[in-house]
């Protein structure tokens, strides 16, 4: 089954064929949260992106 992706992140998707690699693609997507991010708060919209670290120790990973 195909996933099913939002209009921002469909958009977002269009990127990845310019992207020479996975981790280009996923530091792409990060600047690019955390640029809406930003934008949003200057509608009153707050919203924060959690860091890898905090995934990482969800997974069973440490801080380090």
């Amino acid at each position: 089954m195909d996933k099913k992706y939002g209009e921002l992140m469909s958009a977002l998707l269009h990127k990845k064929e310019q992207c020479a690699s996975d981790a280009e693609f996923r530091t792409f997507l990060l600047e690019s949260a955390r640029t809406l991010a930003t934008d949003l708060a200057t509608y009153g919209v707050e919203v924060s992106v959690r860091p890898a670290s905090v995934k990482s120790v969800r997974n069973g990973g440490d801080w380090n």
